[in-house]
């Protein structure tokens, strides 16, 4: 199983619904589908969205 991604904070690779490219949130919850792939529920301090992980990219 793969670790937890809740609490890491995750930049936008791509304009995303209302979120700009490159805009920084906050994990607060995750989510593993059927078909394997994997969300994320961002929280950016504006709004909050499910997104795929493979769109986000880890920031320190």
């Amino acid at each position: 199983m793969e670790t937890s991604d809740k609490g890491k904070n995750f930049k936008t690779k791509f304009t995303e619904a209302l979120v700009s490219r490159g805009t920084v949130g906050t994990c607060v919850d995750e989510y593993d589908t059927d078909l394997g792939l994997r969300l994320l529920l961002v929280d950016f301090f504006h709004s909050t969205f499910w997104i795929l992980k493979r769109d986000l990219k880890e920031v320190e």
